[in-house]
């Protein structure tokens, strides 16, 4: 059986705006995502 192939994303952070708790959580979001998929191969 083909292994489906998965694509994650952060969004690209521009310096014209100040920092926030949402740049955090979706980078630490995409992160784990990314974790989970590789443990499960």
């Amino acid at each position: 059986m083909d292994k489906k192939t998965f694509y994650i994303t952060t969004p690209i952070y521009y310096p014209s705006g100040n920092p926030h708790i949402g740049h955090c959580y979706c980078t630490l979001a995409c992160d784990a995502m990314a974790r989970y998929k590789r443990m499960q191969g």
